[in-house]
């Protein structure tokens, strides 16, 4: 949240609450309303209630028509938040909707209501109010700052995300709102109102030795979203495109990750018995394999295990590629014998807080380091095994911390960023800034003078 006189400043995070999310799901909020909701939230004040953000700072970050946002902020203020409560009456337990107010106050409405003061700082008072409904921080639900504000060449997400539409807004708050990272790495999977997942068909190849297997897993189906809210989308007709859209835009993607447990079979339409895999509700992440971006390499410190087990696949004589040569997102997996498991695809939103102050950033990331550094131990005893060079261990990674220093261009995570970084392109204007004339008076011998002097 930020602190500063600036709308946008720094790289800080920011949040909104979960009935503000749910009132936004439950209105059908479309796609232009999402967008500013996240700009004013993004330019609100230590507590995340007192915005900054004005017209003009909204038309900024999404680039929409301001007669479009005005009407839009006109909305926003009419939408209601409500939550569930447990009323006893006559020794009976009640369920009843409590109504929390308007998700959105302008500063006319708040100070003719509840009166004065509103914090405001020098040359950017506060336009809007966006209401807690006493909701503490840490429940709340948080958002990097480059959403709003973009990051390297991807400068202007929330236009990315308008053009996508109304499906798509509405998915990934709820891929926000379902994210765990200290637990599954991503948007969980499990649960009622859980996130999309997409499940991989597994079969054993062979046992390398005495204790460890080696089975391929491919995709299997599409995204399963019967657990989805089905606000996100009522008619679910547009479900599989918003999915697509946003993992194609580069706002999300994919993690394959090897669980604990084997997939249960449920059924799912009764007339005809047909069953689909469900994951087990006890499953837990062993591994991730791989980080499926459609933008650049995958970010640093999250690549996985793929290109390890590919290379123990062609040793066994069961290459991972079709017959053209071709990668067809067929992986390989090592497990202990007898060990479940499962593959699956997680969704995992690539603006997220990073900054290790956060509160869950540094356990999430520790416990997903020791579970890859765990799984690359069976990696190399497989490797040593096949009479392998060993694969290059994992070094220290910086990933969840703040970006404030400058670091290498090769060291720039492509995570927040849509196109990679040439590096011919960077040798080329390297040798063009080094072959340039110079001055007479820039002459290195008279530099260097001057340096010591």
């Amino acid at each position: 949240m930020t602190t500063d006189k600036q709308p946008f400043p720094g790289e800080p995070s920011f949040c909104l609450p979960r009935a503000t999310i749910d009132a936004l799901l439950e209105a059908q909020a479309t796609t232009h309303e999402v967008c500013i909701m996240l700009t004013l939230a993004r330019a609100t004040d230590k507590t995340g209630c007192y915005s900054r953000a004005s017209v003009h700072s909204v038309n900024e970050a999404n680039g929409a028509n301001k007669d479009k946002i005005k009407s839009c902020l006109a909305r926003l203020t009419q939408i209601r938040a409500s939550r569930k409560v447990v009323v006893i009456r006559d020794g009976i337990e009640i369920i009843e909707t409590e109504d929390l107010g308007p998700i959105l106050w302008t500063r006319e409405d708040w100070l003719s209501r509840f009166g004065g003061p509103i914090p405001d700082d020098l040359g950017h008072p506060t336009f809007y109010v966006l209401p807690s409904f006493g909701e503490p921080h840490f429940d709340r639900v948080w958002f990097s700052s480059n959403l709003v504000g973009g990051y390297g060449a991807f400068k202007r997400p929330l236009k990315v995300l308008r053009d996508l539409g109304d499906s798509a807004a509405r998915l990934l708050l709820v891929i926000y709102a379902q994210s765990d990272m200290q637990c599954w790495g991503g948007a969980c999977p499990v649960g009622e109102m859980s996130a999309p997942w997409q499940p991989y068909k597994t079969a054993k190849v062979s046992n390398v030795d005495s204790s460890i297997s080696f089975s391929k897993a491919s995709k299997s189906g599409d995204w399963r979203t019967e657990a989805l809210d089905p606000r996100v989308d009522p008619s679910g007709e547009s479900l599989a495109f918003s999915i697509a859209g946003l993992i194609s835009s580069g706002l999300v993607y994919e993690v394959v990750t090897v669980i604990n447990r084997h997939l249960t079979d449920a059924t799912y339409n009764e007339r005809s018995l047909d069953k689909r895999p469900e994951i087990d509700p006890d499953s837990q992440p062993l591994y991730e394999l791989h980080t499926c971006t459609s933008n650049g390499n995958p970010p640093v410190g999250e690549e996985g295990l793929a290109r390890s087990t590919a290379e123990i696949a062609q040793a066994l004589g069961h290459p991972l590629w079709n017959k053209n040569g071709q990668f067809d997102h067929t992986y390989g997996v090592l497990s202990l014998i007898g060990q479940p498991f499962a593959v699956i695809g997680i969704l995992r939103p690539r603006f997220r807080v990073r900054n290790h102050r956060n509160a869950g950033v540094t356990d999430a990331w520790d416990r997903i380091r020791q579970s890859q550094a765990d799984a690359m131990d069976m990696v190399q005893r497989v490797r040593a095994a096949l009479n392998l060079d060993p694969a290059p261990s994992a070094e220290a990674t910086t990933v969840g911390e703040s970006r404030s220093v400058v670091e290498p261009v090769a060291l720039v995570p492509i995570n927040n960023c849509q196109y990679p970084i040439n590096p011919d392109q960077s040798l080329k204007r390297e040798k063009r800034k080094r072959s340039k004339p110079r001055k007479p008076f820039e002459a290195d011998w008279e530099r260097d003078l001057r340096n010591a002097v």
